[in-house]
């Protein structure tokens, strides 16, 4: 049951990564890495290989480290700064998890994460 929810999620979060792929100063291929590793992530999680899933989860906090610049040069765009910032929290937090052994947590934590994703989206698309 909870698989097809992740995939749902996952679906949402690939739209949303197409439109906010417009977003000026964020490149589309910076968006496209992120849905990549997203995807990636999601996987191993659900495969429950730790290493892969730690890899992921690193690849996701540098891409958002990122993200989390531009915003910072923007002070106007303080919810993406918010976004930005609790993703990276999120990520942080599923990384433990990895670490733990915990990959049913680590799922739900992806799943907040592109609930975030969409919802900096349905601000900041074009």
């Amino acid at each position: 049951m909870k698989r097809p929810l992740i995939i749902a999620g996952l679906i949402l979060a690939i739209a949303a990564f197409d439109s906010f792929a417009n977003v000026p100063g964020i490149g589309e291929d910076l968006m496209h890495d992120i849905e990549d590793a997203t995807r990636d992530l999601d996987s191993n999680l659900l495969q429950k290989n730790a290493v892969a899933s730690a890899q992921n989860t690193d690849a996701l906090l540098e891409l958002f480290a990122q993200v989390s610049d531009y915003y910072q040069q923007h002070p106007d765009a303080e919810k993406g700064q918010t976004y930005s910032r609790d993703i990276t929290l999120q990520l942080t937090t599923i990384k433990q998890q990895i670490s733990d052994q915990d990959f049913e947590g680590a799922s739900q934590g992806i799943n907040k994460v592109t609930k975030t994703c969409k919802a900096c989206h349905s601000v900041y698309k074009s």
